[in-house]
């Protein structure tokens, strides 16, 4: 706290007034008889008077020239009397007072200057070094204010213009340029003398320095040079003068002051002697000339008196520690450590601080962040850009000069981040936004170090990382989304170099999983109790059908059962065929089932079979050859051109691999029990009638098969359709269907059969 002492000095002027006295009479008359004048030589007195050596009057007058009233001498009794005397009075010893070296103020005063107040109870006072003041007073001073530098905010479009180009504001000590928009300020610089309310500028701009000794000459006189700047930045030079030494010092008194590195302690005030300086000025000039410009560094002449002055020594830099300088950090928010300062050297007067400097891209920073109490070592920054290099430092401060430390840097993290999105309905990155949104996944960042943020309820990642680094990033979903994205939007990897982009943003759009779906090719189909195929809508337009043409445009009816419905599920675009024929329509036909065939070929020829394995074709008259077997049979095989086969097996019957019919040919198989297709049979031709058929899984989306049929599938109790193949589902049908009319040309007589309708007629 700045402490302002007033000397009051009263004077007394004492007016001399003459006393006039009447001429004496001589006379008989008597003493007390003062109406009357005597003479001197008169046994009678003279009239009543007060003595003229009575400096400050008479309490009465008599004939002797009175009794003097008492007073105090304060020619001999500058600190006042204890009690007045007619000749002076008795003088106080002193005045008690408090000692303006007590920095906390004193708790009692007394001649010798008080008894001064210890920290614990000194009075609250607020640290000069508090550059913004301070929020709350204490004895170690205050707790300082933070800079009101202005966040800067988002301008709106075609923002009315505030200010005008180069114009300047000044507020709460800060001084503002305006914005090259005009629509904002922009922070210049702390006022370190805060504001100039007239100007609206900073009150101090400027500052003058002593810089060389006997180079000049001032008025035929030998001087030293001084030079000034419009800052204390240095960067705008104004001018230098040259300036007479004072009559008390010499030229060899400067400059073995300036060879003895001995260059007086800055002088924080503001310049009154200099004529040739432009008010107001900061001093920087030492007292080689004796500016009266703050206080001397050194007594003045001994020929000139005055009382010794304070002379300023430099305070210990402070010794930075962490972050280590040119590292990097894993955080936005980065704690700065150091040593403050072992010894704050001597200010005039002493008002030790530290003020922490942080800037990006700059190795000089200037940028003030805080101002610290003497003993502090740490500093959080916050609200730091991403992948910038920033550097710093510490200034200690006794109140009169400064010390830097080094300058040490660290670059800020990265931010990954990206939205995972459904993309099944879209094929453009740009349409992501009314796409629905994928959350819950986790996504591999993978560079030096590997990090695995999770998606939000928005499907949006986000993640600090290292930099400088490179990373892969690969999301991974869950069903029903595709493991492989459909859309990689701007690509898999997020390469952070210093000083380049702080934020990298990766989106991805993945298929939707649907399950696995059926078709029929150019052909009719039959569900007793209704019909079921969820068509995707990533199926292109012209394959988004239950019943797809043939090549030769031949389509097909859907026929269900009484009460039944056709389930295409809810995509846009997805119809039963072409056509569009549909019947609801039950069968009341016989079941043309393994019983059914038995009774008819009973009487016919027929071949017991080992039930696996192909048998050796041997046709009869007709061109066909019908095989039986009891049991659990396996078929594994083709059937060449020309061969006509059917089998009638009373047991189940399994299908291992794959069976192609040749054009020409035929194959019938025919079962009491169930028609199980193993999970590795891709393609199969030919009639399969039983009272189940089945058609397995691998149960592995990636390695599944599409089934392909060729032919007719008849399961009278119900067919089950098990494959999915995971994202292919999107783009084909796990299960194909495809009506061959050559196996109906080729199928034996045994086989088909007429029906008869009689109507009697009238003649």
């Amino acid at each position: 706290m700045q402490k302002l002492k007033f000397i009051i000095v009263i004077l007394v002027v004492g007016v001399l007034g003459s006393l006039i006295r009447p001429t004496p009479v001589e006379g008989a008359f008597p003493c007390e008889d003062v109406g009357y004048q005597c003479g001197v030589n008169s046994p009678n007195c003279w009239d009543e008077y007060c003595s003229s050596s009575c400096g400050d009057g008479c309490s009465f007058d008599s004939c002797s020239g009175g009794t003097c009233n008492s007073y105090c001498d304060w020619n001999n009794c500058p600190d006042g009397c204890r009690y007045p005397t007619t000749s002076g009075g008795v003088c106080n010893e002193c005045t008690a007072y408090c000692d303006s070296s007590c920095a906390y103020g004193c708790s009692s005063e007394s001649c010798s200057g008080g008894t001064c107040n210890t920290p614990s109870s000194c009075d609250d006072y607020c640290w000069s070094g508090c550059a913004y003041g301070c929020s709350s007073e204490d004895c170690d001073g205050g707790v300082c204010n933070s800079s009101p530098t202005p966040t800067s905010t988002p301008t709106p479009t075609n923002a009315p213009e505030i200010c005008s180009i180069d114009e300047l504001t000044c507020i709460d000590g800060y001084e503002y340029i305006c914005s090259a928009d005009r629509t904002d300020w922009d922070y210049l610089r702390a006022c370190a003398y805060g504001c100039d309310t007239a100007a609206d500028v900073c009150s101090v701009s400027s500052y003058c320095e002593d810089v060389s000794c006997g180079d000049c000459t001032a008025g035929g006189e030998t001087g030293y040079r001084v030079m000034c700047w419009s800052d204390e930045t240095q960067e705008e030079f104004l001018w230098e003068s040259c300036i007479a030494f004072d009559s008390g010092y010499t030229q060899d008194q400067c400059e073995t002051r300036l060879a003895s590195n001995d260059p007086c302690h800055a002088v924080n005030d503001t310049c009154g002697g200099l004529a040739s300086c432009v008010l107001p000025l900061v001093s920087r000039i030492d007292s080689c000339g004796w500016q009266a410009c703050g206080v001397a560094c050194e007594p003045p002449p001994v020929d000139g008196g005055g009382d010794p002055v304070c002379v300023a020594s430099y305070p210990v830099k402070a010794v930075l520690s962490l972050p280590v300088s040119g590292g990097s950090t894993d955080t936005l928010s980065v704690n700065l450590s150091w040593s403050p300062s072992t010894d704050y050297g001597n200010g005039c007067p002493q008002n030790n601080g530290q003020t922490v400097f942080l800037e990006a891209g700059d190795s000089s920073p200037d940028i003030w962040v805080a101002s610290l109490f003497a003993n502090e070592g740490s500093y959080t920054a916050s609200g730091l850009e991403g992948n910038k290099q920033y550097y710093w430092r510490v200034m200690s401060s006794n109140g009169s000069l400064d010390m830097y430390s080094d300058v040490y840097s660290f670059i800020t993290p990265g931010i990954v981040t990206g939205t995972l999105f459904d993309a099944s309905d879209i094929d453009s990155c740009a349409l992501m936004g009314s796409a629905p949104k994928i959350s819950g996944s986790l996504v591999n960042i993978v560079g030096g170090v590997s990090y695995a943020p999770v998606t939000d309820v928005l499907g949006v990642y986000s993640q600090i990382v290292g930099a400088p680094d490179s990373y892969v990033v690969t999301p991974v979903v869950s069903d029903p989304y595709s493991s492989t994205p459909k859309l990689t939007c701007q690509g898999a990897s997020a390469d952070f170099v210093v000083g380049g982009p702080e934020t990298v943003t990766l989106d991805f759009g993945f298929w939707r999983i649907y399950g696995g779906w059926w078709q029929a090719i150019g052909g009719d189909v039959y569900g007793g109790g209704g019909i079921e195929s969820v068509v995707p809508v990533d199926v292109p337009a012209n394959e988004r059908y239950l019943i797809k043409n043939d090549a030769n445009g031949n389509g097909g009816l859907a026929q269900y059962g009484t009460g039944g419905v056709i389930e295409l599920g809810d995509g846009d675009g997805v119809y039963v065929s072409e056509s569009g024929w549909e019947a609801e329509s039950g069968y009341g036909g016989q079941d043309v089932n393994y019983e059914y065939y038995t009774a008819k070929m009973k009487v016919l020829e027929k071949t017991v079979w080992s039930g696996v394995g192909k048998p050796v074709y041997s046709p009869g008259v007709d061109g066909y050859e019908i095989y039986t077997y009891t049991g659990d049979a396996t078929v594994n095989f083709d059937v060449s051109g020309g061969e006509r086969m059917v089998f009638m097996i009373d047991g189940n019957v399994t299908v291992s691999s794959d069976v192609t019919v040749a054009l020409g040919s035929h194959l019938t198989v025919i079962s009491s029990g169930n028609i199980t297709f193993d999970s590795n049979v891709g393609e199969v031709h030919g009639w399969w009638v039983a009272d189940r058929i089945v058609i397995e899984s691998t149960g592995d989306t990636a390695t599944e098969l599409q089934f392909k049929g060729e032919g007719s599938f008849v399961g009278w109790d119900a067919v089950e359709l098990n494959r999915d193949r995971g994202v292919t589902n999107n783009t084909e049908p796990a299960e194909e269907f495809t009506y061959r009319s050559d196996l109906m040309v080729n199928a034996p007589r045994a086989l088909k059969f007429s029906r008869y309708k009689w109507l009697e007629q009238a003649p």
